[in-house]
């Protein structure tokens, strides 16, 4: 499920992206979204606040924590948007995940 206006992302090289009907094992990005960040920027773990064109795309991790994570535009380097986190009970569970990437996303969206 990508949400009118992402864009589909190809999966992470070290994350294995395999879907069995709606299970998911080692679920990888599925959507990104280009935005211009909010006033005062986004805040994130690891450089503080970040400003201007971004892209943010929601990843899950092996506990089942779906993170929002940033970039510059155009940039090679990720960011762990603060907060932005969303547990999802069963992470093979494809449509909880979409959920929780489209509610972590959405809080992006005017």
């Amino acid at each position: 499920m990508v949400a009118a206006g992402t864009t589909p992302t190809r999966p992470d090289p070290n994350v294995h992206a395999g879907r069995v009907g709606r299970r998911v094992t080692g679920y990888a990005g599925v959507m990104t979204k280009d935005v211009v960040a909010p006033p005062g920027g986004v805040m994130t773990d690891e450089v503080g606040t970040i400003t201007g064109e971004l892209t943010l795309e929601p990843k899950v991790g092996p506990d089942g924590t779906v993170r929002l994570r940033a970039q510059y535009k155009g940039a090679e380097e990720w960011y762990t948007v603060s907060g932005a986190q969303i547990k999802v009970p069963d992470p093979g569970n494809g449509d909880a995940v979409d959920r929780a990437a489209q509610d972590l996303l959405s809080r992006f969206i005017p």
